[in-house]
């Protein structure tokens, strides 16, 4: 999942949360079962220095489930 790897070393938090948007996306619409396989990247999120993408990360995880 290139969103991921791109997410984890863009700079702004907007770019950030856009590139989580599509791992969302794709993760809860398309290829549910991709969700246990990065589940812990998703929750490595919850460090991030932006309360905006430790938000995004609680709503990602609660959608998801």
């Amino acid at each position: 999942m290139a969103a991921f790897n791109e997410a984890a070393v863009c700079g702004s938090s907007s770019e950030k949360l856009d590139l989580l948007r599509k791992v969302q996306e794709m993760v809860i619409n398309q290829e549910p079962h991709l969700l246990e396989i990065f589940l812990d990247d998703v929750l490595n999120y919850q460090a991030d220095f932006t309360p905006d993408v430790r938000k995004f990360v609680v709503g990602f995880i609660e959608e998801a489930w």
